[in-house]
């Protein structure tokens, strides 16, 4: 009897308390004309830098998939509920990124708490020219 009570508080434990809603979408890929942003779990083999429960690691990887780019900066942010400011969580820079070559931020720490994790992509058609930016919104909401 007492083993069928903690099945019970088990399984509604697990639906009370969901896990992080986005790990059961990924990989996930969100693209527009000059990028490919693709967010996937971390490689759970890896050495574990952070105590499973409260912060969940992933990896980003930015694809460009038109033409040459340079000074190239990816910023990412993470956006608590409540909170009016966003927290940065990593760079990623490249002095020139070729066609079809990625940007990858491995082992990004993101707590479980967050609304959204902000990509924010910075760069130059030419050396000297116009900057150029480009947004991606990752929900983690639940």
């Amino acid at each position: 009897m007492k083993r069928s009570i903690y099945f019970m508080l088990l399984l509604v434990m697990l639906f009370v308390f969901p896990h992080n809603l986005i790990a059961a979408d990924l990989p996930l890929t969100l693209e527009d004309d000059d990028w490919r942003l693709i967010v996937d779990t971390a490689d759970a083999d890896r050495d574990r830098l952070c105590q499973p429960g409260d912060v969940e690691m992933y990896e980003l990887k930015l694809e460009n998939v038109s033409e040459n780019k340079q000074n190239v900066t990816m910023h990412t942010f993470r956006q608590e509920k409540d909170e009016h400011r966003d927290d940065g969580l990593a760079v990623d820079e490249a002095e020139m990124l070729a066609a079809n070559a990625s940007l990858e931020v491995r082992n990004l720490p993101v707590p479980q708490n967050i609304k959204a994790l902000d990509v924010l992509i910075l760069w130059q058609e030419e050396a000297d020219g116009q900057y150029f930016k480009q947004h991606f919104m990752v929900p983690f909401d639940k």
